[in-house]
């Protein structure tokens, strides 16, 4: 018997997108030629149905990766000649201090107890800092910037650009995008769609601050950060696109409802508040906890994921060091709440 899966990614996919895949794969779509009308027509589409369906402002600029970890290049690449401040709270704010060294740049890494809020305000920035990077929902220990604090962060160096790590939360909630100037991720989570895509959003000072950096930013055409929102304003990409995920998150957008996922998500995460002792989530503060991504600490984690398994749920481990102390669920839009409660009952018999 399928199970249904709860677990931090790839995402449940619903009824309606596996309809769209047997579609997608029948209409003729995948044998079009990338560089004719049709699909650049179906590639503009998908654009402005993710700009119309997550409320990204007009200035701000879209383009398809990847994966949000080959966004995390770009981003490098295209808008840091030197230093970079990452705040790490996690796994994934930690790769994106790893690229950037990997790249060639001065990462500053502040890092502290994963169970607590960051101490940002503690942090020396150097004074030639160019971006500040943080990840808004911390795949690997379920903490989540509130907005408040991404805003204070950003009035602290108001020059740099911030960069901001959305995988598991775009989507999900509503955002609000003028706190960053670089916003990156991926569609397989709170998007419910197959893993393969990725994109990243580009705030005006952004593009310019990429101007600006001009040919010292040394990256291959592909991968340059104005010609790829330039392009894919008439439906282009410099390189053969996946079109089949293209075509699927158009689709999907086209039917989002942002104000009720928002919604449905709040109440997800507020049932499993609900059911779970304060004191079994991993991140202490519950200002800082995450609405679909929660890591809880659990005596022998096989026992509570087989638990799961018999009410037919797959629910992830946890992360790295994690994986023997912890559990995870995720409250992602294509799994509705009675199903999360009907986990919830079966861990908590």
């Amino acid at each position: 018997m399928k199970q249904i899966s709860l677990n931090i990614g790839p995402s449940e996919v619903s009824g309606e997108v596996a309809r769209d895949l047997v579609d997608i794969a029948g209409s003729g779509l995948l044998s079009a030629s990338h560089r004719g009308p049709r699909v650049r027509a179906e590639v503009g589409g998908a654009v402005e149905a993710m700009r119309a369906a997550l409320r990204i402002p007009d200035d701000y600029g879209i383009c398809f990766q990847p994966s949000a970890t080959a966004g995390m290049e770009l981003i490098l690449r295209n808008c840091v000649r030197a230093r970079s401040l990452h705040i790490v709270q996690g796994a994934f704010a930690d790769r994106f201090a790893k690229t950037a060294t990997e790249v060639g740049r001065k990462a500053t890494r502040a890092a502290g107890d994963f169970q607590l809020p960051p101490a940002w305000r503690e942090v020396d920035v150097p004074p030639e800092t160019e971006l500040v990077a943080v990840t808004h929902n911390e795949t690997s220990t379920g903490e989540a910037w509130p907005w408040t604090e991404l805003a204070a962060l950003r009035a602290r160096r108001p020059e740099a650009l911030l960069a901001i790590d959305i995988t598991s939360s775009v989507g999900g909630m509503v955002m609000d995008w003028t706190l960053g100037d670089l916003w990156f991720g991926s569609v397989q989570k709170c998007l419910g769609l197959p893993a393969g895509l990725g994109f990243v959003i580009a705030g005006p000072r952004a593009v310019e601050r990429a101007r600006e950096i001009g040919a010292d930013r040394q990256v291959a055409g592909w991968q340059d950060l104005p010609a790829l929102i330039e392009k894919l304003t008439t439906g282009q990409t410099p390189e053969t696109p996946n079109v089949l995920g293209i075509a699927l998150l158009g689709r999907q957008m086209a039917r989002w409802d942002l104000d009720a996922v928002d919604a449905a998500t709040r109440a997800k995460a507020a049932a499993i508040a609900g059911a779970m002792p304060d004191e079994a989530f991993y991140v202490r503060d519950p200002a800082w906890r995450s609405l679909t991504t929660h890591c809880l600490r659990v005596d022998e984690p096989a026992a509570w994921t087989a638990r799961a398994e018999a009410a037919g749920f797959a629910i992830g481990s946890g992360y790295g060091p994690l994986k023997g102390s912890c559990i995870r669920i995720a409250t992602f839009p294509s799994v509705p709440l009675e199903q999360i409660e009907r986990v919830l009952a079966a861990l908590t018999a």
